[in-house]
């Protein structure tokens, strides 16, 4: 969830941050309405009706919210975080780090005996907690107060396009964090970690494996998910990656036919890996280059974005009769990536690391 929709209404946190949204808004009119009642007789003509023209009302509203889906769904370059999106957890904005316990496994010391008064071991669950922050993203726009009247007709829509693409801007930035995180954010020790860097996301070197993606031929390529992918998920108790991410060049020699010469094969090259390999499901994105991918299994229990507030558009109250009419963007999102304290889990990342 990046934007507020009636889809995300019924969960409590979400219609909590949508109602403190409206009240902000609600705020910024009463604010006007104020600075009207006590300063409108002192104003000229030219100030009063700008300065009246900044109450605004639904429909000003429903068009900026509305520019911000249609930012939301042509998300080219960053499907990966809207597939993740499915995955969120949503979190009070109180919440600045998401906790998490791993725990290893019990003893296995078992007795067999007839009485069943040999029992001499008496452990407990050796408990380990993680956790990773939730950052907030914001920027804003504005326009000038006597601006605003002179494009009376015309307001609207260049705040709609500010408000779009700032809005686009931050979730493009939202994105970089999925994959990246940022030194700049850390919480109690635990950093704000990304797909790429997280601790707890397994690495493949593809130097080490010997393996370009991009140029590897058919048999090397299916070797490379049948046996040395496999072997990695298989030692982390993973039967497949529900979908994986791959740069345009790997997937470029993904999808080429299968048979280039000899005996023929019909179809590309993907169909034969993901018959013979342990991935549901192959993906391209703009944010990976040459030889680098990842996956990972699609389950909040190994990987989730914490939402701590959806992405949503507040007016910056004024103050005075010739201040600018601004805005604020802003939203409240995290990664968390689990593991148990033995370092398995379902999330991969490959690329050149050496």
């Amino acid at each position: 969830m990046i934007i507020f929709d009636a889809a995300h209404m019924g969960n409590t946190f979400h219609a909590r941050q949508y109602a403190r949204m409206n009240e902000q808004r609600k705020l910024h009119n009463n604010m006007q309405q104020t600075l009207l009642g006590q300063h409108g007789h002192y104003l000229s003509e030219d100030s009063l009706v700008a300065n009246e023209s900044g109450i605004f009302k639904r429909d000003f509203w429903v068009e900026i919210d509305r520019r911000g889906i249609e930012v939301r769904e042509n998300d080219r370059g960053r499907e990966f975080m809207t597939d993740l999106m499915t995955l969120a957890t949503p979190l009070s904005i109180g919440k600045k780090l998401k906790a998490y316990t791993a725990k290893e496994d019990i003893s296995y010391n078992t007795e067999i005996s007839m009485d069943g008064n040999a029992v001499d071991d008496f452990d407990s669950i050796d408990y380990q907690n993680e956790a990773d922050p939730v950052p907030i993203f914001s920027g804003g726009y504005g326009v000038n107060w006597r601006d605003w009247e002179g494009m009376r007709g015309e307001g609207i829509e260049l705040l709609s396009d500010s408000a779009a693409a700032k809005k686009k801007v931050i979730m493009e930035r939202m994105a970089d964090y999925l994959l990246n995180g940022s030194d700049k954010i850390s919480v109690n020790g635990f950093k704000g970690q990304g797909i790429k860097n997280h601790r707890n996301t397994r690495k493949i070197d593809m130097t080490v494996v010997g393996v370009d993606l991009t140029t590897a031929s058919n048999d090397v390529i299916i070797n490379f998910f049948n046996q040395t992918l496999a072997i990695e998920l298989d030692g982390n108790f993973v039967d497949y990656l529900d979908v994986m991410w791959v740069s345009p060049e790997i997937m470029r020699n993904l999808t080429r036919p299968y048979s280039t010469s000899g005996e023929f094969k019909e179809g590309i090259l993907m169909d034969y890996v993901l018959r013979f390999g342990k991935v549901k499901s192959i993906r391209q994105t703009y944010k990976l280059k040459g030889n680098e991918w990842f996956g990972y299994q699609k389950s909040r229990d190994v990987i989730t974005p914490l939402v701590g507030a959806a992405l949503s558009t507040v007016p910056i109250p004024r103050i005075m009769p010739h201040d600018n009419f601004n805005f604020m963007e802003w939203a409240a999102m995290g990664l968390q990536i689990k593991s148990d304290v033995n370092g398995k889990g379902g999330v991969f990342y490959g690329a050149k690391l050496t």
